[in-house]
């Protein structure tokens, strides 16, 4: 990379690892200036039992600045989860090994813990080399080597360094920087800082601590607790590395003092989040490594460390075919996300059994049968990364809903992402020939392919659906919907995407609330045309004394079926009109009627039962539905036994 200033330097989080008494905590101190122990009984005793942190900067070969953050991790085993509390967040490790007493239990341990966490990159420091001669450093050498061999630190470098003398400081300082590389940390994410340290600071409140995985903090921004939806939090200040800062980016050591809540209700393993992000998990899927024999039985409940959150899991395997494949299900559901890295510790004895990567943060399926066997496992071992290949992860997403679509909220909460950055991602992708389609109505995701071979098979059932109802209109959608259940299953809003598509094509058109083959209105034979102007006449001809149906249509020419569809028809078009179950009257003699009222009007506004029997010659029988008729119409309004002529 380019030379930066100070100002502009990378951030790289370097994690200490090694046995008690290696001096860990002195090294920090030599290459910062700061001693990492804050706690009393850290300083009495001499060793580490909580997280420390101290920060310089790296100057490269080149000139590049990096502002390395260091987190000093407990070295002994009754201080490993605080260990892994800290150590989620390394982009390097420092081993740290002392010349004088070489590879010891707590060193391999937090070797395997790093190697678990997926750290891959490293320096390894032979500290004390003043406590150890010319011979000693040579044999502690070839130990460490052979022991690192085939490992991610196998060609680290190997320094011997003596803080009391100096020894070998200005080259691991080199070596660090030499390693030290850009995080893939995105700081346009929505914010995900897990808590290590909650506490009150006098004149000030409440403060909480954590490295910035993701996003960006500063101060006025409103924060969230995940799992607590609804309540956000406001930042009052931020600091990053001790030192009040504009704001923390992703990657850096953050602090954090915050408005409305007390630090008794926040506690380590809690996650700050960006309001409306970070679904919380209680079940993920996972594929796993074993430091050695796997447990015997299938299920197992183990101790899970992720980022500086700890809780019991349920561990079981997916297939009986692998040890490597299983699904979790967690006391306390946590926001992760694919590519987060765990710990699997037994209780009793306190031991790593080993780790793991989330592959699947919310499983789309839950029927163990659907998940435990070798074609789910296949398809989680395939998963392909969202940042460097989005087009392949929605493919991989898509064959685990084959009859749905995806959402832009949901795509986003299945890999840490903004939603502003999935449309980002996606509008290259949904062009008129991208491999996928975006739909409005149903706001939803699909592979194009999919979706064309859904407009046809929806278009060959309204084809077919047409052919055997010729005197139909058409079909509502909720109808289409009900014949294309045996063949897919698609929601309402999906299938009105699905045809406005259609219609966009000219393969269809809409009228009114109907679906039909553009162009291919009602059609009748010559029979049926021949029917339906008999049964027009008669209503005609019969005026205001509207005749039964049931006998018009007998008398029509054709089968009761079709009479009643073409009689359908005609109300349909209003060419007749419906008064009441009963009574059906021609539109003319309507238009008669309404003629008549006005005339009437210019005689008298008002109009009783019995004088607008004589007016138009029906009897009661006839006269009061058409009177309420004319009332639903607003041509009259009811005012007592009488009606106003409006």
């Amino acid at each position: 990379m380019n030379a930066t200033s100070p100002m502009e330097a990378a951030t790289v989080i370097i994690g200490l690892a090694g046995h008690i008494d290696h001096g860990k905590s002195t090294l920090v101190e030599a290459l910062t200036g700061t001693h990492p122990d804050r706690l009393e009984e850290e300083k009495r005793r001499g060793i580490t039992i909580d997280l420390g942190f101290a920060h310089c900067e790296l100057i490269g070969p080149r000139g590049q600045h990096w502002e390395a953050s260091f987190v000093d991790v407990p070295g002994h085993e009754r201080f490993i989860a605080n260990l892994l509390a800290g150590i989620g967040g390394i982009d390097l490790a420092l081993l740290v090994i002392a010349a004088d007493a070489g590879i010891q239990p707590q060193t391999r341990e937090h070797y395997e813990i790093c190697r678990l966490l997926g750290i891959r990159q490293g320096v390894v420091a032979l500290s004390k080399a003043d406590l150890a001669d010319e011979e000693t450093i040579a044999r502690r050498r070839e130990e460490i080597r052979q022991w690192l061999a085939g490992g991610f630190l196998a060609d680290a470098p190997l320094i011997a360094v003596s803080p009391r003398n100096g020894q070998g400081l200005q080259e691991l300082r080199n070596a660090l920087a030499a390693t030290a590389a850009q995080t893939a940390r995105d700081p346009q994410a929505p914010v995900r800082l897990p808590i290590d340290r909650a506490f009150t600071m006098k004149g000030f409140g409440a403060v909480v601590t954590g490295t910035l995985l993701e996003g960006s903090i500063q101060a006025g921004d409103e924060l969230a607790v995940a799992g607590q939806p609804g309540r956000k939090l406001r930042v009052r200040g931020v600091q990053v590395h001790g030192r009040t800062a504009v704001r923390a980016v992703a990657g850096q050591r953050t602090a954090l003092n915050l408005h409305g809540v007390e630090a008794g209700e926040l506690r380590r393993g809690d996650f700050m989040i960006t309001p409306g992000s970070g679904n919380t998990t209680a079940r993920i899927h996972a594929r796993l490594e074993w430091l050695a024999a796997p447990p015997d039985r299938h299920v197992n409940r183990l101790r899970l460390h992720v980022h500086s959150a700890e809780t019991m899991a349920g561990v079981m395997r997916l297939a009986e075919s692998t040890e490597s494949w299983a699904q979790l299900r967690l006391d306390s559901p946590l926001p992760l996300l694919p590519g987060d890295r765990f710990i699997l510790r037994q209780l009793s004895p306190a031991l790593t059994l080993g780790g793991g990567v989330v592959v699947d943060p919310l499983p789309l399926k839950t029927k163990w049968k659907d998940i435990a066997t070798p074609e789910h496992v296949h398809w989680l071992a395939r998963q392909p990364p969202w940042r460097t290949d989005f087009a392949a992860w929605l493919r991989w997403l898509c064959e685990a809903r084959p009859e749905g679509g995806w959402q832009r909220a949901e795509l986003a909460a299945r890999c840490g992402a903004s939603v502003e950055q999935i449309q980002a991602r996606m509008r290259p992708l949904t062009t008129p020939e991208g491999e996928f389609c975006w739909l409005e109505t149903s706001q939803s995701l699909w592979p194009r392919q999919r979706l064309e071979h859904w407009e046809q098979t929806a278009f060959t059932e309204l084809e077919q659906w047409q052919a055997t109802h010729p005197l139909q209109p058409g079909i509502t959608l909720e109808a289409w919907r009900g014949l294309l259940e045996k063949k897919l299953t698609i929601s309402a809003e999906v299938l009105r995407d699905v045809s406005e598509r259609l219609r966009a094509k000219g393969r269809i058109e809409a009228v009114e609330q109907y679906w039909r083959l553009a162009g291919q209105g009602v059609r009748l034979n010559q029979q049926e045309a021949a029917a339906r102007e008999k049964i027009e006449a008669a209503f005609r001809q019969a005026g205001w004394r509207a005749p039964a149906a049931a006998e018009v249509l007998a008398q029509s020419g054709v089968d009761a079926g079709r009479a009643g569809q073409i009689l359908k028809l005609l109300l349909r078009e209003q060419i007749l009109v419906s008064i009441s179950s009963e009574l059906i009257l021609h539109r003319e003699a309507l238009a008669q009627l309404r003629q008549k009222l006005a005339e009437y009007k210019l005689r008298s506004p008002r109009i009783s039962i019995a004088e607008f029997k004589q007016l138009t010659g029906v009897s009661r029988k006839y006269a009061i539905p058409l009177l309420e008729y004319l009332d639903r119409m607003r041509v009259t309004r009811r005012a007592g036994d009488a009606r106003e002529i409006l």
